[in-house]
């Protein structure tokens, strides 16, 4: 009976903490703002030649078989976590110097008329780049969890993309060139990348915005970051 008590005193907090946490974070959220689209666009999103620079870095990192690829029955795919693997490997600095640059954060806010900024350097999903190009590869339809405070957005930047392994946000297709970046709601709205019918390349650099980036507290939120890091990156 007593270890019964202890259970249920513990999920009660654990549940409390977490309302008192969403409660918070909708006081210091930024405002939602009604006439912004679902899916926010940011053409042209880095010069050409830092494009450049980044395809060919990512490219080799490829060749050098550095993705984690993994197969699963709602994903498959590979992913490489550019900020640890830019410690192991300097020639993808380029590619985190890229997406940490303050003019790019800027287009980013405006572009969202929201105060973004990227997830702090300790979550191991700030950076990453994702990898279709096997026959199935593609996720399935699901909602991202947050685990920060505030607003959380996901962009999606595309290297290389030949169509085959499509973006759809809430049901919609999203076309997208290179050098183009799509920001949205990820832990509201529901996505996925339609499975491939062919070999080819999906390429893209998947970055994590927030507006308020205190980390949740709570047991579940931090088992969620461990248990995507583990899936994705290995």
């Amino acid at each position: 009976m007593g270890v019964v008590v202890v259970v249920l005193v513990v999920v009660a907090l654990v549940m409390w903490q977490s309302r008192q946490e969403k409660a918070l974070g909708t006081r210091l959220a930024d405002p939602p703002c009604p006439d912004r689209p679902q899916v926010v666009r940011v053409p042209n999103a880095l010069p050409l030649a830092v494009h450049a620079k980044i395809a060919a870095a990512l490219g080799a990192a490829r060749a050098a078989g550095q993705f984690h690829r993994s197969v699963g029955p709602t994903r498959s795919g590979a992913a490489l976590a550019l900020g640890s693997a830019s410690v192991a490997q300097p020639s993808l600095g380029c590619v985190v110097r890229a997406f940490r640059d303050a003019a790019l954060t800027a287009r980013v806010q405006a572009a969202c008329d929201s105060q973004l900024q990227l997830v702090p350097r300790t979550d191991v999903n700030e950076l990453s780049a994702l990898l279709y190009c096997e026959p199935g590869d593609g996720i399935d339809e699901h909602l991202d969890g947050n685990v920060y405070l505030g607003s959380r957005w996901a962009a999606i930047y595309s290297v290389e993309d030949d169509g085959d392994a499509k973006l759809e946000v809430a049901g919609v297709p999203v076309h997208m060139v290179a050098n183009e970046m799509v920001l949205f709601r990820a832990d509201l709205l529901r996505h996925r990348v339609r499975r491939r019918r062919g070999r080819g390349t999906r390429l893209v650099v998947n970055a994590l915005y927030c507006d308020v980036c205190a980390p949740r507290a709570g047991p579940l939120a931090r088992l969620w970051s461990w248990a995507v890091a583990l899936t994705f990156y290995g």
